[in-house]
C-alpha cells in the first residue's frame, strides 16, 4: 500500500469461516493485476455458543423479511425463530457504523466498496442490491439463498424494475445446480424429524 493513496474496500460476510479464503483471493487477484490491491473487512461473530450460535446471529443479520414456509417450518424445533428479519437493522449497521468507521480509519475509497457474501451471506447483499444499491459499487453474491419466504427475491426484483431504469453497480452471482427449494425443504423436513418439536 502507498502512503496518501487510497484502496477499494471488500466487506466480507461471515468473516468468521471466509475472511482467509477471500484475503488469498484478493491477493491472488491484485498480483495478476485482475483487481487492484484492496482492504479486506471480515464481518463476523463472536462464537459464544458455538455453530449453532453463530447459525442464529447469520439467521437474525441475513434474513430482511420474516421467512414464511420456512419460518413455519423451522419453529417447530427452534424456539429462537422469532430473531429472523433483521436485516433491516444489520444494513443500517453497515451503512451507518461499519463503512463509516472504516472510512474514518483506513485509506479507503469510499466510492469503491464490494460486499460478498454466501448462502444466506448472498441473500442479504441480493436484497441490499434490489432495495439500497447505492450502499456499494460491486456485490459478490455466491449461492444465494433465494428460497428464503418462498423466494421473496423475485418481489423484490420486480418492485426494482418499476421503479428504476437500471442499478449502477457491478454485479457478480454464482449458484449450483442442487440450489432448490424442494431440495430445501426436504432437508428442513429431516431436520426436524431428527430434533423433534421444543
Amino acid at each position: 500500500m502507498e502512503p496518501g493513496k487510497k484502496y477499494p474496500v471488500i466487506y466480507m460476510l461471515d468473516g468468521n469461516g471466509t475472511f482467509g479464503i477471500a484475503t488469498d483471493v484478493a491477493r491472488m487477484l491484485s498480483m495478476g493485476g485482475e483487481i487492484p490491491n484492496a482492504y479486506v473487512v471480515a464481518v463476523g461473530y463472536s462464537v459464544d455458543n458455538g455453530f449453532m450460535g453463530t447459525l442464529d446471529k447469520r439467521f437474525r443479520d441475513y434474513t430482511p423479511t420474516l421467512g414464511g414456509p420456512f419460518q413455519a417450518a423451522v419453529a417447530q424445533f427452534d424456539s429462537t425463530v422469532e430473531k429472523r428479519g433483521g436485516g433491516p437493522a444489520f444494513l443500517k449497521f453497515l451503512q451507518e457504523e461499519l463503512k463509516p468507521g472504516i472510512e474514518a480509519d483506513y485509506a479507503v475509497d469510499s466510492g469503491d466498496a464490494t460486499i460478498a457474501g454466501i448462502s444466506l451471506g448472498g441473500l442479504l447483499p441480493a436484497w441490499v442490491l434490489l432495495t439500497a444499491p447505492e450502499t456499494f459499487q460491486r456485490y459478490v453474491i455466491i449461492s444465494p439463498s433465494i428460497w428464503w419466504n418462498d423466494e421473496e427475491v423475485w418481489q423484490w426484483e420486480e418492485a426494482t424494475a418499476a421503479a428504476r431504469k437500471d442499478i449502477e453497480a457491478t454485479v457478480f452471482v454464482t449458484a449450483g445446480g442442487l440450489e432448490t427449494q424442494s431440495l430445501m425443504k426436504q432437508e428442513l423436513t429431516a431436520m426436524a424429524a431428527i430434533e423433534g418439536p421444543g
